[in-house]
């Protein structure tokens, strides 16, 4: 039901970059079609970096965020950490570098996993960001 809502929205504004965000992870997560998924997020990339939109967007590293998980769900996993960098400069966000550390310790770094978590663990205690329990999990897990 919601997809068909995301539909109907996106044929009136084929530009709408949140939508497209928003059904790119739908596709992708919840209904494991991480193909079809990528097809929105690049569209709404694309519009970022080519189309007037409302600085909020611009601004905004979830975009990103999406991209680079729904490249990770694709088997590219360089891609999505050039992606999730990209969005943690724009907008640094706990959730985003859990996906950071995530995608790093796939691809057996290790370090590098660690280093997101303690990153995500700290933005998440300043800014009182609900994510503060998984990125402890996550930074305990990978045994940091």
């Amino acid at each position: 039901a919601a997809l068909q809502d995301y539909d109907a929205l996106l044929q009136a504004a084929p530009d709408d970059v949140e939508s497209l965000n928003n059904v790119a992870f739908m596709l992708a997560e919840d209904m494991k079609k991480p193909k079809d998924g990528l097809v929105y997020a690049e569209r709404a990339i694309k519009i970022l970096q080519t189309k007037a939109v409302d600085a909020v967007y611009v601004n905004n590293g979830n975009m990103y965020d999406t991209y680079g998980w729904i490249k990770f769900l694709n088997g590219d996993p360089d891609g999505a950490i050039r992606e999730r960098k990209r969005a943690n400069q724009i907008q640094p966000l706990a959730i985003t570098y859990c996906h950071l550390a995530r995608v790093y310790k796939a691809q057996k770094q290790a370090d590098d996993a660690r280093q997101a978590a303690r990153e995500a663990v700290r933005l998440a205690t300043e800014g009182k960001d609900p994510m503060l329990a998984t990125a402890q999990a996550l930074l305990k897990e990978l045994g940091g």
